[in-house]
């Protein structure tokens, strides 16, 4: 079950599948046209393969199809969901396919141009996205690769096309393959990690202060590990699923849950444009707020700890009703329960602490004498103490 499902994980999914065909995504459908891009419909073959005397997988090429293309819980609808039904999946299962020889995982390059050729009865110009599914192999040190974007590739008949690929480890069971079919085919739109930035005893530290980024760390984004948590807001505006709204001035926003709602604030942290934290609300977790700045990876997300005395991840959202200041920029953050399922975010941009110059004690000055050079007369008159400097 993902964090921020309430119910059981079917009933949630189905849920958010139907909730997102209500969202229009008319505009980001018309300004999308590559077949490599993650918006509309991906047309996907995969390919089921195993080195020579593996024994029989668990899953069925039926099992596959269900899980990539099924009404439920699939890939295709998991891309729904999340991108508000602007992006879905269509396509067909092949296999399983014994390849020529034994290869090792690490050899990706010589185990696609294997595929391919065991799949000499599947027209590949008609699809641009691949994922490989890898049977009777071992050593592997992970569940998965995946390339980039879309790479021009060629058939054994000398027919080219484009397409992005994903390797995937069988597993046992067809919801293990879907956490690795949602992470992968991120990277095949482009994304990277969701990762965590963790600072001592605070949420965020002072800037300049790097803290400690941890990989994998996010556990609600399918991009972290081992969940089919919705991709986070900031890849999913980088995708053309959602837009954002920059917030440089205080003042109020409603910002819907982001299960339903592709809208998402980005909050200016203090007076300058270098730093930024994207909120985001998620009801059964509370609000998501994601870092940015000039150094960080813009593919991949850093989750912020709200709560981060625990070493977990899980209750990193701030909850509702709570409220947050930075004391280095004077920025509060603070989130208030609204009706129909929304919450009001109300930012505070307060003014810098101002550190004047400390007030000076009031000292007798020396005897006019001192002041005089040997041989010379007192001057006459009263001199008086010099001004001090109070604090503004």
């Amino acid at each position: 079950m993902t964090p921020w499902c309430k119910d059981s994980f079917r009933v949630c999914f189905r849920l958010l599948i139907t909730v997102a065909t209500l969202v229009s995504v008319t505009a980001v459908l018309t300004a999308r046209g590559s077949i490599c891009e993650p918006i509309g419909q991906q047309n996907i073959i995969v390919l089921l393969i195993q080195n020579p005397g593996a024994p029989a997988p668990a899953l069925t090429s039926a099992d596959y199809y269900a899980g990539f293309f099924g009404p439920e819980l699939s890939l295709s609808e998991y891309w729904r969901a999340a991108s508000y039904g602007a992006t879905w999946a269509r396509g067909e299962v092949r296999g399983w396919y014994t390849l020529d020889a034994t290869y090792e995982c690490s050899n990706i390059d010589g185990i696609r141009a294997a595929a391919i050729r065991a799949a000499s009865d599947v027209d590949f110009t008609r699809y641009s996205r691949i994922f490989i599914v890898l049977a009777g192999f071992t050593n592997c040190s992970r569940g998965g690769r995946a390339t980039m974007s879309c790479d021009p590739l060629i058939t054994p008949a000398g027919i080219t096309f484009s397409a992005s690929t994903a390797w995937i480890l069988d597993r046992t069971y067809i919801r293990d393959e879907l956490y690795l079919a949602a992470h992968e085919g991120g990277h095949n739109f482009g994304l990277m990690h969701a990762q965590g930035r963790r600072f001592k005893n605070t949420m965020l530290g002072a800037p300049g202060d790097l803290g400690t980024v941890e990989e994998y760390a996010d556990p609600l984004s399918a991009m972290g590990a081992s969940n089919l948590g919705p991709y986070a807001a900031p890849q999913k505006a980088r995708l053309g699923w959602a837009d954002v709204v920059n917030v440089t001035s205080s003042g109020s926003f409603t910002l819907a849950s982001a299960e339903t709602s592709p809208h998402f604030i980005r909050v200016r942290r203090g007076s300058t444009d270098t730093q930024w934290l994207w909120l985001e609300y998620r009801p059964n977790a509370g609000i998501l707020i994601h870092y940015e700045d000039e150094t960080t990876e813009p593919r991949a997300t850093q989750l912020l700890d709200f709560t981060p005395d625990t070493p977990s991840w899980f209750d990193a959202p701030m909850p509702v009703g709570k409220s947050w200041t930075d004391s280095y920029t004077n920025t509060t953050i603070a989130v208030s329960s609204s009706s129909a399922g929304m919450v009001t975010v109300t930012v505070t941009y307060g003014r810098k602490k101002q550190f004047g110059l400390a007030k000076l004690p009031l000292r007798p000055l020396p005897s006019p004498s001192l002041w005089t050079r040997p041989g010379a007369s007192t001057p006459t008159g009263t001199l008086t103490s010099p001004h001090t400097v109070d604090r503004k």
